[in-house]
């Protein structure tokens, strides 16, 4: 068996709580997205899967999903930093 202290070691993440405040809106309109847009293809209702991813990418964007993306980055960045 190799060294138990480097298997246990906790992951960086494993803190990590993110703040949702300043992107609640985006939140809650990226679930409903995904509820509509998502959930067809993965139970296999989608008739034209390509235009189905097409449908979602397009959704996510329009509801958000690069500002929460900028946001949970900027977040773990800054508690990775925190770490060290």
């Amino acid at each position: 068996m190799g060294n138990r202290r480097t298997v246990l070691l906790p992951h960086a993440m494993s803190t990590f709580a993110a703040k949702t405040e300043s992107i609640k809106t985006e939140i809650a309109n990226l679930n409903q997205v995904l509820i509509q847009y998502n959930l067809p293809i993965n139970v296999g209702m989608a008739k034209d899967i390509d235009a189905a991813f097409k449908t979602l990418d397009e959704k996510l964007k329009a509801g958000g999903v690069d500002k929460v993306r900028a946001e949970l980055q900027k977040q773990i960045d800054a508690h990775i930093a925190a770490m060290k």
